[in-house]
Parts: structure tokens; sequence; C-alpha cells
């Protein structure tokens, strides 16, 4: 990969970051926060997808953008009000920033018309509130002279001097003195990155101008000779004096905000010794010149001048010097001081760079970093082995070796405590919170309210909750289709609402919290609940559920899964064609986690995701079915009691249920469900109780409970194929295989294998 290709892949990166904030913020604006941080916050996200877009060249983004920022500007400003239309028009114009990123970073072009009205919009926006349009540069520059041709003041030996009058120069050369009474005094320095960043000095100079008086001067001292010129160098600095009754540091501060950390400022106020007010030493060559001749009534005899001094005028003028400060400087009456040494100067390159230095060092250090997912991914794997490599030697442990290698003992639990260590470690690096899937949902839900007529509002919490990145990146789908389903299907229209007693504005509540070793999401909503009859009646008509085939109320809620299955009437583009609850359920479980509906008709409906915290090393029981070992996830792990001690019941319908201080659980024996042969003794097997959806319980029947550890979890659907009930595989200290029970799905199975 290049240094550009990687140069691009930060900037997307960071575009994703500012989008998603944008997304944050725009939501907190249409709420009604309107705050000037929060607009100033929008802007200058918007401002760095700009700049990085023109360092790239995507001109079509750089112009939306350009103009969206303009509109943002206006908004700060106060000449345009953030009314509903407005902001709705920013919310559709970051989708569109958004899609011009996404082109970019796969390299297709998008619609030549895509984004021309909200482009539009933002045109006629401001120019109405507009009363005339700003002229492009309205400042008062100084005209600066440079030579480029370096030897023109050694080959051009016959030029003769040139003789000036102090009161007939022009008045368009004298130049007001920098730093008079009441005027504020700043000297500007870009950095490199500056204009790497698509930043405009003269664009700021321009906004100087709206709070007072401006005058500039570019200075050119460290311009180098032509054959040292570097194309991307940066040569040109800026003094600049501001007056007027409304110029203060915070306004003047404010122009420069947004390329803080990419130039140097010097800011002095009025009547304050301006920092920059030191001789410059390129001044020094004028002292190893000849005066220039000034001619008066009296000619004196030192008013003569050898042939070279229009060098020395030019070294002046690229100085930066007006002509009267010319004169006055050389004026005849002053005695000439002897000349110092020019001091050695670094190239205009490195002093930038030494700048930003010191720049940077002033700030906070940064504490983070970005890496390639790959590369954690890679450690990821390398823990996982280093687990089993442990598990291996903590077999091989025996009571014998334990005896008389007690030193060995140590290290091996040592090394166990270490590797925990490091695997909590690197699973603290995959951790992301969920707030980056959640921020999504607020806009879902406006435009969900607008297309269904309703008013929804929507609540999140646990926002923060932290889970394994490649665990959200499976919940992007399944989120989206729960909310539209609450907010289609479960949300009542406003007058049905206030018919039931109801608040008009239905309230769907996006939660994630942390229960032991696993992820709840709960999307929770107040409408009208499922219909079970209704519901019923549609999976017996499309043959999802057998005609004499009775149903308990859960097993009635979690039909909406089944594919194909909608109750929708009509045919919408929210819902209708039966796709979408279907997607949860399989995504979820591809990641090990479980859906669970629970719904209360007229008062709403709660679906509930339980995830994994991770999907690379888990904490598990291994316990044995026939000859075969098996794992069973701890964190869905209540108890465990061996057989004679349970109490087992049969209910009606043939059933095996398990009595548990008053309540009954479904039992589930692996041998009979994986159709193994057992010679275990009844009286001597175990019951593993553990938790399934929501607050429903299992109990799993093994053979023998061997012990807890530490495994890898590997896919089996990426190695094999998936099988109903088994969650995947993981390799043991022994090298041999070991199936991860699925507790939820092999529940399922025997539910199914019961009704049929």
């Amino acid at each position: 990969m290049s240094d550009l290709d990687e140069f691009r892949a930060t900037y997307f990166d960071e575009c994703a970051e500012l989008l998603l904030e944008l997304e944050e913020q725009f939501a907190e604006i249409e709420d009604g926060d309107r705050s000037a941080d929060r607009l100033n916050a929008v802007f200058r996200a918007i401002h760095s997808i700009k700049g990085g877009a023109g360092a790239f060249n995507f001109t079509r983004l750089v112009e939306f953008a350009h103009n969206f920022e303009t509109l943002l500007d206006h908004v700060r400003d106060g000449r345009v009000e953030m009314t509903e239309d407005v902001a709705s028009l920013c919310l559709r114009s970051n989708d569109i920033v958004a899609d011009f990123v996404a082109a970019a970073r796969e390299e297709r072009e998008l619609d030549a018309d895509y984004g021309a009205e909200e482009l539009a919009r933002f045109k006629s926006i401001c120019e109405d509130e507009d009363d005339e349009p700003m002229e492009e540069f309205d400042i008062d520059f100084t005209p600066v002279m440079v030579d480029l041709d370096g030897d023109k003041a050694e080959t051009d030996d016959a030029a003769e001097p040139i003789a000036l009058d102090p009161d007939e120069l022009p008045d368009s050369f004298d130049v007001p003195p920098m730093g008079g009474e009441g005027e504020w005094r700043l000297k500007f320095t870009p950095y490199s990155q500056l204009y790497e960043r698509a930043n405009d000095p003269l664009l700021l100079f321009r906004e100087l101008t709206t709070i007072g008086e401006v005058n500039i001067e570019a200075r050119l001292t460290e311009l180098p000779e032509l054959t040292a010129f570097e194309a991307f160098g940066v040569y040109c600095s800026w003094d600049i004096s501001i007056s007027g009754k409304d110029v203060t540091e915070a306004r003047i501060r404010e122009v420069f905000e947004f390329v803080e950390g990419d130039c140097e400022i010097i800011l002095t106020g009025p009547g304050e010794v301006p920092a920059f007010d030191i001789p410059d030493p390129s001044l020094s060559a004028m002292a190893d010149a000849p005066p220039l001749v000034v001619e008066d009534d009296e000619p004196t005899p030192e008013a003569s001048a050898p042939a070279d001094v229009p060098a020395a005028e030019e070294e002046a003028l690229d100085a930066g010097l007006s002509f009267a400060d010319l004169a006055a400087e050389l004026a005849p009456a002053k005695p000439e001081k002897p000349a110092k040494p020019e001091p050695e100067r670094e190239p205009a390159s490195a002093q930038a760079q030494d700048s930003s230095a010191s720049a940077s060092a002033k700030t906070a250090t940064v504490q983070s970093i970005r890496v390639d997912l790959d590369k954690v991914d890679r450690v990821v794997n390398m823990v996982g082995e280093l687990v089993i490599t442990q598990s291996m030697l903590t077999q091989q442990m025996d009571d014998n070796l334990k005896s008389r290698y007690q030193e060995l003992v140590r290290g091996v639990e040592v090394l166990a405590q270490t590797t925990r260590g490091l695997q909590d470690a690197v699973m603290a690096i995959r951790a992301q919170p969920v707030k980056s899937v959640f921020s999504r949902m607020p806009r879902l839900v406006r435009e969900l309210s607008t297309k269904t007529g309703k008013s929804i509002r929507l609540e999140m919490v646990g926002e923060h909750t932290e889970i394994d990145k490649t665990i959200i990146e499976q919940l992007s789908d399944p989120l989206t289709h729960m909310i539209r389903n609450s907010a289609d299907h479960g949300i009542e229209k406003p007058e049905k609402r206030l018919a039931a007693g109801k608040p008009e504005q239905g309230i769907i509540r996006l939660s994630a919290e942390q229960a032991g070793g696993s992820i709840l999401i709960t999307v929770q909503d107040d409408g009208a609940g499922i219909n079970r009859e209704r519901v019923l009646q549609l999976a017996r008509d499309r043959g999802v559920v057998g005609p004499d085939q009775q149903l308990t109320d859960e097993q009635i809620d979690e039909l909406i899964f089944a594919p194909g299955f909608s109750t929708a009437e009509a045919l919408s583009d929210i819902s209708g064609r039966g796709v979408g609850m279907d997607v949860v359920i399989s995504n979820i479980k591809k990641i090990g986690g479980s859906v669970h509906v629970r719904s209360w008709p007229g008062n709403g409906t709660r679906m509930q995701l339980r995830l994994p915290l991770t999907l690379a090393v888990l904490d598990v029981m291994l316990v044995q079915v026939s000859d075969s070992p098996y794992v069973i996830p701890l964190s869905s792990i209540v108890e465990t009691l061996q057989s004679r001690r349970a109490d087992f019941g049969v209910t009606p319908s043939g059933r095996r249920v398990l009595q548990v201080r008053g309540e009954y659980v479904q039992v589930v024996d692996l041998a009979t469900r994986f159709e193994l042969p057992t010679s275990a003794d009844e009286e001597e097997r175990f019951v593993v109780l553990c938790e399934a959806d929501g607050d429903s319980k299992v109990a799993v029947v093994v053979d023998d409970i061997i012990g807890q550890q530490q495994v890898v979890i590997k896919s089996l659907e990426e190695n094999f194929e998936r099988i109903e009930g088994i969650a995947g595989g993981t390799i043991l200290g022994d090298g041999s295989v070991a199936l991860i029970v699925d507790v939820q799905g092999v529940r399922h199975t025997t539910e199914q294998k019961s009704a049929a």
C-alpha cells in the first residue's frame, strides 16, 4: 500500500467518525438544542470533511460540503434561523455527504444531479438572507514585488543608482505603521498542514474584515533562491492590524479556531509591545550594502552610492519594507551601524515542522491510535492459541507431577493467570460502545414517524455499554427491523391512543445492559401489543402452524420471526412483504445470540436480544455425554445438581419437567437430543440448569461434569455447516474437538419434536 493509499484510508476512517458525530449533533439540534457549541461542532465536522476531500481532489464532495458549510456559517452568525425546514434540509444533506464519501471510498460516481436539489436550496437560503453580496476580498493589501531571479543583482553591474526624494514619494507607498493606537496586532504563520487540509488564508482574512478595519502586510523574508524553492514549502507569513470598536481577542481567535494547531498565531492588544517587533535578521544584509542616494536641496559627500544599490533595494523590497520605511532606514543623517552577522537559518519547511511540534506539545497528548482490525484479529487468534496451549499444559499436570515438580506447577499457575489477563486486555481492545449503532436509530424513528403519521419518541439507555466489535457490526440490521416493527405494528395512531387513554405520543425504548457474561439489548414499545388471535390465524392460513396444533402465548409471539410472515394489512415501503423479522433471528443466531419476545396486549411489546460479550474466548463448563465432550457457556448456567436429588415430573402431554423452587422447567437430555448411546446410571447423571430466553430456564441432563475452563470459539458454519442446537466448536488441551451447546437452540428443537 502506498503512502497516498494510507492517507486515503485514514481520511475515510475520520469521515466515518465525523459523520457519526454529525448524526448525534443533528439529533440534539432537532430536539431543540440550538446552542452555539452544538452549531460549531457541526460546522467543524463538515469543514474537516471538506478539507480532506479537497486534498484528494474529490471535487463533487468539496462543492457540496462547501455550500453546506456556507449555510451552517449563516446559521451560526444568526443570518439564517434554524427552523424545522432548515433542520430537515441539514439532515438530508448529511446523508448526501455520507453518500459522496462512500462513493469516493468505492471509487464510483453518483448521478450527475445527485444532491442538486439540496445544493439549490443552500444557495437560495443564503442569497435570500444576504442583503448584498459580499465582495470576494475587501482587504487592504500592501503590494510586494518579488524577484525570483537570484542572479540579477550580481549580473546587472551596469545598473544606475536610484535617486529618491522623500518629498516626492508616491502616497500609495506610505503604509501606516503597524500597531497604532487602538489596534490589535497579529502575526499569522501557517504550517504546511493548513494547506494540506484545503484551508485558505485569504478566506480567514476576509472573515477578519467583518469585525473591523484590517491592514495586512505579507512577509516574504523566508523566500529562498529559485534553485532551493520547494513546491510544497511554506515561505509566506502575514503581519495584520485590526482596529474597530467591536474588535476583541475572543472575536479574533474565533476566526482562526478551525485552523488552530495548523498555524502559529501571535496576538498583541492595543498599547502592548508586539512579540514580533524585533529587527529581522534579513535586514543585516542592508547593513552590508551602501546607502541609496537620496536627493536633497544640499547634496552631501555621503550621498554618492556604488553601482550595486539596486540589489540592496530589491533585497529590502523582498523583506517586505515599504519605500517610506526604506527611506527612513537609509536617511544620511543616521550614523551607519556596523553590520551584524546574519544568523544561520534553517529551511522554511524545517521551521514549520519545529513550530508545529512546539504547538502540538502545548496541546494534550493523543491517547489513542488507529489500528487495522485485521492486526487486532491476529493478536486475538494468537491469544486463543495461547489459551489452548495453557489448557493442554494444565491437563498434563497429574498428581504425580504436581507432587514432584512444585515449581513447575507454580509456573503453570502463573502462566494461567497471565494468559487470562492477556485475554481480558485483548478483548477490551476489541470492545466498543453500542453507541455507534444506537446513534443511527433516532434518525430512523423520525423518518418512520413522518411516514406513518404517528407521534413517536425514542428513548435510549445504556448506549455506552461495550461489546465486541464483530458483534456490533452484526447489530445494525436486526435493530433496524425491530424498531421498524415497533413503529409500524406496535405504536398506534394518535387518535387510537387517545381513545385508549394513552398519551398521544408513543414511546420506543432502546436499551443495552450487561448481564453476567452476556449483553441484553431491548426494544420495547408502549403500543397495542401483539394480536395473538390474528397472528395464530394467519400462521395457520399460511401453513406455518398445523390446524390442530396448540401453542402457548410465548410461542405465538415468536411466530412473528417466521420467514415470510407479516401482519401488515397493506404493502408499503415499511413492511408487508414478510421479510425483516426473520432476518433478526437468523443474524443473531449467527453470532451465538438469542431473541426473546414478550407482549402485553394493549400495553406494548418487548423484544430482547441476548448476545455474547465476545466471539473469541469463552468461559465454559466442560461436560461429558456418552463418550464425547461438550461445553456449555458458563454465563448461561444457573446451578448444577445430581439427578438423584432432582425432582422430575411428567406433564399430561408427556413432556419431562423439573420442579425447582416451585417452578416447572423443561428438561432436555443431550444424549437423547443428539441420539447418542449412554451407559451412565440415571442416578449418577447431572442436571445443568441454564437460562434460556428472557426469564425462562431449561434443565440440560448430561452424563458427567468434567470442570470449568476457557476455550477458543471456532465457527462451525465457516468450517462445516450450521447444526441446530450447536453454537460452534472448540479445541481442547488434548487436541480433541468439543461442541458448544446452544441452550436456546436445543430447547426449541426439542419442543418442535415433541409437538410433531
